[in-house]
């Protein structure tokens, strides 16, 4: 089988990016782009109480916010968890 270049190009990108350092923590800007999440959809989690300043999204002095996806992602699942519960 034969890739195209931009086949090639994916596949080693894809390899690098396994071999990247993971972090559970994003600049927010990255949480924005990648996650296709909105700062308003943030700036309401702040403001409800639903999520929290200091553990989902963290103020880090001299480089701006950051989240925390593992405290994200148990946010994620408690609200799926609450949501099968409901039915």
């Amino acid at each position: 089988m034969e890739l195209s270049v931009n086949e090639l190009v994916k596949s080693l990108v894809r390899q690098e990016m396994s071999n990247a350092p993971k972090s559970a923590t994003l600049p927010i800007g990255v949480y924005y782009r990648d996650y296709d999440v909105t700062p308003e959809a943030v700036r309401q989690r702040l403001s409800k109480g639903v999520w929290r300043l200091g553990h989902h999204v963290l103020d880090v002095k001299g480089a701006g916010r950051f989240v925390d996806l593992d405290a994200i992602d148990k946010w994620v699942r408690q609200q799926g968890r609450s949501t099968f519960h409901a039915e």
